[in-house]
């Protein structure tokens, strides 16, 4: 790839007025000194010295493993959530517009709307959010064997208008 990045250059130097050669040089230079730079940012992660970087770092804060995604915190936490109110408990509904807003029950993510869940007896703080939306939040009260609704309109976070002066 180098050389027939090196040869094109050569081959465009000719062809180019003399003027032009010392811009083309530095464009080289720019694009080759890029291209190193991400290379040697890249090493560190890949090679022996990143992986030794990584399990200190796990030996320093106790964990043992990497980051899980999302979805499987989500999931973990609804079973959690969902086993609880099994035994004491209601169900809810949550809709929102727009819909796929992020549910977090009591500060945990448990599912994205519209969502059924299961929920233990008593208070419970519900968020949504969305990433183009302002979040949203209540509180609710959850009774035995009770059925809950609860419909959330987000309001967009770049809402932006021009107003022109008339003439």
């Amino acid at each position: 790839m180098k050389r027939w990045t090196f040869l094109m250059a050569a081959f465009l130097l000719g062809a180019l007025p003399p003027a032009a050669w010392a811009q083309a040089a530095v464009g080289y230079g720019m694009a080759a000194s890029k291209s190193a730079a991400i290379g040697a940012k890249m090493r560190p992660l890949t090679d022996s010295r990143g992986k030794q970087l990584a399990m200190k770092i796990q030996g320093r804060t106790g964990t043992t493993s990497t980051a899980k995604p999302l979805p499987v915190i989500m999931d973990e936490n609804r079973k959690k959530m969902e086993e609880k109110g099994a035994q004491a408990g209601g169900s809810i509904h949550i809709e929102s517009v727009p819909e796929k807003a992020a549910v977090a029950v009591d500060g945990k993510p448990v599912a994205y709307t519209p969502a059924d869940l299961k929920i233990p007896e008593g208070k419970h703080v519900i968020e949504l959010t969305h990433p183009d939306y302002v979040p949203w939040e209540t509180e609710i009260s959850v009774n035995k064997i009770e059925s809950t609704s609860v419909k959330a309109e987000l309001d967009e976070k770049y809402k932006s208008s021009i107003t022109l002066p008339k003439f």
